[in-house]
């Protein structure tokens, strides 16, 4: 019997049968060792699963089907408990089989689904857009640019996210940990469920402006500082702070520093009637992050959405229960649909090099990672610099451009690698010469020739 047997113990469907207490008494060997015909009589799962020719039903792409979901799920009476634990134990005898090729799986499937192996065109986008929002703009460029997916289209997505502003498809949101991000308004509920900051305990400025805007609305900044006599250094945060509360709504459709400012209540009026909850608006999201990611952990989840880490747990938690999700590794989870995909399926190796801007959507996903692995090595440079891009090679991030921003090209002082990076300088200097205007002047401390 192979090691995965031993595992399985004597079990096709996951169930741990070492502590029935009709083992010994009966002599039952178990289902795999009566050929489906355990004690109490023929077992439907395990003739099924055999009769397919797997082990155990963590090796069925139909898992979890209809029969073995009533067994472990339904069952009040011999159900698992907690529902659903054989079918992890399943998904976890089958990750350890595949332990070798799903890692390698698993990046390729999230390159596909990044379009970074393929280029995305207009038919597409709009699904791709939604799943990756809240959308950014070209790191260190004005936030009136219209919001861009670098690398995976193979059209001018600037042009038409800026038609989408124009039409107020795309809404522009401050959330509550700062950040600023254009959202598609179908899903404004869930970004208010998910991100609204409310304001308990206003302050008179605050009270001011919102009842200001909300009686002439929509005013600019210049015409509050004319109607109230506050400065500008006094109206900015208290709009901020109003615009994290979804109070007031920035219309911000272009690169014009003085736009309007309105009372959200009269933009997008009924979303604050019937709010939904923050964990169930990620039950929304968190399939969508998955779908673009392939396998994702809540650390990845924390460092994107910014969320606490508490809630983003219990709704992982929830979508595994409600078997939309299944572990992978010992804090991970993706689509149950895409894992049972990758164990069926031969994925082509990613062989790719990118340079990626710090508001990108892998680079958002890693950014905490990322400034523990290389933050020893940036630290240590002997001059003044900024990381300006990351270096994804074959779906990994294994080095960082450094330097300083400027408006033009950017002065690429250097690119810190890892082994990776190493062995294939010629390709990085190419990815981060295409994709900033200019050759980096050293790659991993020594000078490259001009």
């Amino acid at each position: 019997m192979n090691n995965e047997t031993d595992s399985v113990i004597r079990s096709r469907c996951g169930l741990d049968c070492t502590a029935c207490e009709y083992r010994a008494p009966c002599s039952c060997g178990g289902c795999i060792e009566t050929s489906g015909h355990p004690f109490h009589g023929e077992c439907p799962v395990a003739v099924c699963c055999q009769e397919k020719g797997y082990l155990h039903c963590g090796q069925c792409p139909d898992i979890p089907c209809a029969q073995l979901k009533s067994y472990s799920c339904d069952d009040e009476e011999h159900g698992d408990n907690p529902p659903g634990a054989r079918i992890a134990q399943c998904r976890r005898w089958c990750h350890a089989a595949y332990a070798d090729t799903l890692h390698d799986k698993i990046l390729a499937l999230r390159m596909e689904r990044q379009y970074l192996t393929r280029r995305c065109t207009k038919e597409d986008y709009d699904a791709l857009y939604r799943d990756l929002q809240p959308g950014q703009n070209y790191y260190w460029h004005g936030f009136g640019y219209p919001p861009e997916l670098t690398h995976r289209v193979d059209f001018d997505d600037r042009e038409y996210n800026k038609s989408r502003q124009e039409s107020r498809t795309l809404i522009k949101l401050r959330l509550d940990h700062g950040g600023l991000g254009w959202v598609l308004s179908d899903d404004l509920p869930l970004f208010y469920a998910l991100y609204r900051k409310p304001l308990t305990n206003p302050n008179r400025m605050q009270v001011e402006l919102l009842d200001l805007i909300t009686r002439e609305g929509p005013m600019t900044i210049q015409q509050i500082k004319e109607e109230t006599g506050y400065l500008v250094k006094q109206i900015t945060p208290a709009l901020h702070r109003l615009q994290e509360a979804f109070a007031v709504y920035e219309d911000q459709y272009d690169g014009a520093w003085d736009r309007g400012w309105y009372a959200f209540e009269e933009m997008f009026p009924g979303i604050a009637d019937h709010p939904m909850s923050r964990h169930d608006a990620l039950k929304v999201m968190l399939p969508r992050f998955a779908r673009r990611l392939g396998a994702f952990t809540c650390a990845m989840a924390r460092s994107y959405y910014a969320l606490p880490e508490k809630e983003i747990r219990a709704a992982m938690a929830a979508l595994t229960a409600d078997g939309i999700f299944c572990e992978v590794g010992e804090d991970g989870v993706m689509l149950s649909e895409d894992y049972t995909y990758i164990l069926t399926h031969d994925l082509p190796a990613v062989h790719t090099v990118y340079a990626l801007h710090r508001s990108d959507f892998l680079v958002k996903t890693f950014a905490n990672e990322l400034k523990v692995h290389f933050g020893p090595q940036l630290d240590a440079l002997p001059y003044d610099h900024d990381p300006l891009q990351y270096i994804l090679i074959d779906g990994e991030f294994a080095a960082v451009s450094v330097g300083h921003y400027r408006y033009g090209p950017y002065e690429i002082h250097d690119i810190v690698c890892d082994d990776p990076a190493r062995a294939r300088k010629n390709d990085v200097i190419t990815a981060v010469t295409k994709e900033n205007g200019a050759k980096p002047m050293r790659f991993d401390g020594q000078f490259v020739n001009p």
